[in-house]
């Protein structure tokens, strides 16, 4: 599974979720999931200690959060990722 929410998308070109990608984990992680295997994150900083706290929250154990930090250097507002390995 993965989830790509966009920040500040443009409405004419985007159909995808919106917003910060923190409480899309509310929505798409199940009881459950916590056993799966991991967790790959892509984002700024804040957005990464964000996902891996409430992940953390919800069971997942440190050893399955991976995360690399980026940011969006283009001519719009920062991008975050995030995807779990089936």
């Amino acid at each position: 599974m993965a989830t790509a929410p966009l920040r500040e998308p443009n409405p004419e070109t985007w159909a995808g979720r919106q917003g910060r990608v923190t409480p899309v984990l509310e929505e798409v992680v199940r009881p459950g999931d916590a056993g799966s295997p991991e967790v790959n994150q892509y984002g700024g900083q804040r957005m990464v200690e964000d996902c891996t706290a409430r992940l953390k929250e919800k069971g997942f154990p440190e050893e399955s959060l991976h995360h690399e930090n980026f940011f969006w250097a283009g001519p719009g507002p920062g991008q975050g990722f995030l995807s779990r390995a089936a």
